[in-house]
């Protein structure tokens, strides 16, 4: 039985973050200070960390089964984060601490030999985990805090916001409502959208306060990147000199914004897109809910239709099952090869990243869209005299 508690400290802070820094920079005979957007903070302190930690490791059948349980308890205060701060100020950011975050989940290991005979051995194992986060406390006692930035930066981002008893991963957009029909054009008109335009064909968030106003209240948190379990599962299988290894990882319940299908899906069939777009809405195709594909004319950096990505329509299940790693080998009976004044050989062909199982439409739902996650064999021998 394990039982520990205990505080540490983030003393990671950029130097001199507590100061306004200013550089130098000539400029027709003169010198200019200009500052690098952040505004110092002198009240900065330590964000202090409280865990709580209990385990328990049971081990049965001579060793044949071992299993492993772990509860934590985490408390942060006085987290050290960069908040937005108003173009207005003359900067735009400030590193301060934000407030109070708790952090608690369980983690479950399981190993066993199932068989080991002469020639033939059976093992493997499993691992689970579950964890929870959400913000408790925010400066001010304020209830939210906006991520702001964007093309202005009055604009609240899909991601970054902290609200009290959210996860600090929250993705916060509108409710997708309905791909737009010649009979809704009525009720969008009766809508007031401020800059936006609506056409048949086109994506119309959910009027949530049912004000007949479509604004940033109207938007919510609709889910979080965190999953509610991961894990993974490895088994080994010898016989004789040929052995088997496979070790699978999973991740189930995490929502995650895929930039990479946006792009795809927020352009007008003329570039590369999705083949999701083959089924797009057309006044001869109306049972669909992929909105039509328009030209820029019909969109704008500050107005025109609602993109995919401004509503839950994109946020996407990133949940997977992947066979991480396969090893096949073979060790070369000695009798066999110390006739060769060889002392051991090994051949192995190792797989990486092999099958990824997931309805996530962009790259990789664990790795994100900035670059594919690669595939690679491995060939290979070890050979000892």
């Amino acid at each position: 039985v394990r039982l520990g508690y205990g505080l540490s400290g983030n003393q990671n802070i950029p130097n001199y973050r507590y100061m306004t820094l200013f550089s130098p920079r000539p400029s027709l005979g003169s010198t200019i200070l200009e500052n690098d957007g952040m505004f110092g903070n002198p009240n900065l302190k330590w964000e202090v960390q409280k865990q709580f930690n209990t385990g328990l490791d049971i081990s049965l059948l001579n060793s044949k089964l071992n299993l492993v349980f772990d509860y934590f308890l985490i408390n942060n205060d006085d987290l050290l984060m960069e908040r937005t701060k108003a173009g207005s100020s003359g900067y735009l950011r400030e590193l301060a601490n934000v407030g109070a975050m708790e952090n608690k989940g369980i983690e479950i290991s399981v190993n066993a030999n199932l068989v080991e005979t002469r020639d033939f051995s059976w093992g493997g194992g499993l691992t689970f985990s579950s964890a929870r986060n959400k913000i408790t406390r925010l400066y001010d006692g304020v209830e939210t805090v906006w991520k702001l930035g964007g093309y202005s930066n009055n604009e609240i981002q899909r991601e970054g916001n902290l609200f009290v008893g959210e996860s600090i991963n929250n993705i916060y957009v509108y409710k997708f409502d309905r791909i737009v029909q010649e009979s809704d054009m009525d009720y969008v008109n009766s809508l007031d959208l401020g800059n936006r335009i609506v056409k048949p064909g086109d994506i119309l968030p959910e009027d949530r306060d049912h004000n007949g106003i479509i604004n940033d209240k109207d938007r919510y948190v609709v889910g979080n990147t965190d999953p509610d379990f991961y894990g993974g599962i490895h088994t080994t299988l010898a016989y004789k000199g040929l052995s088997l290894n496979v070790v699978t990882t999973y991740s189930v319940g995490a929502d995650r914004i895929s930039y990479l299908y946006e792009t795809l899906m927020d352009n007008s069939g003329l570039l590369s897109t999705h083949e999701d777009m083959k089924n797009r809405w057309t006044p001869e195709n109306t049972n669909t809910n992929i909105p039509r594909a328009y030209n820029l004319g019909d969109w704008g950096l500050l107005g025109g239709r609602y993109g995919v990505g401004e509503t839950d329509w994109a946020v996407q299940d990133a949940s997977f099952f992947r066979i991480s790693t396969m090893t096949l080998a073979y060790n070369f009976p000695t009798t066999l090869i110390n006739k060769a004044k060889i002392g051991s050989l090994r051949v192995y062909v190792t797989g990486n990243n092999l099958f990824t199982f997931t309805k996530y439409k962009g790259f990789d739902p664990e790795g994100g869209d900035w670059y594919p996650t690669s595939k690679m064999y491995v060939v290979g021998l070890n050979l000892s005299f």
